[in-house]
């Protein structure tokens, strides 16, 4: 068994062969349509958040003084169970 040794970009040159003049302008294409795209500056950001629900006649407190934020232009997940109620509306 041989060992792949060599930077990410080695090894797709490896796997799809020499560079062409065709894929040096797609990247470029690529590179100037991201520039042209807006920048995202603002904050979405939450503070003392609370959150109950009724089960059985008893309230149950899911979420007690959260705080939080998602900076722009990164990716933010909400994660839980099926219908833990991640429904989001804007």
């Amino acid at each position: 068994m041989q060992a792949s040794v060599g930077n990410d970009e080695e090894k797709m040159q490896a796997a799809t062969g020499p560079s062409s003049t065709a894929g040096s302008e797609n990247s470029n294409e690529k590179n100037q349509a991201m520039h042209e795209q807006p920048k995202m500056t603002k904050t979405f950001s939450w503070r003392h958040l609370n959150y109950a629900v009724s089960v059985s006649g008893e309230h149950r407190l899911l979420l007690d003084d959260v705080s939080g934020f998602v900076a722009p232009g990164k990716l933010t997940a909400l994660m839980g169970e099926s219908g833990a109620g991640k429904v989001w509306s804007f």
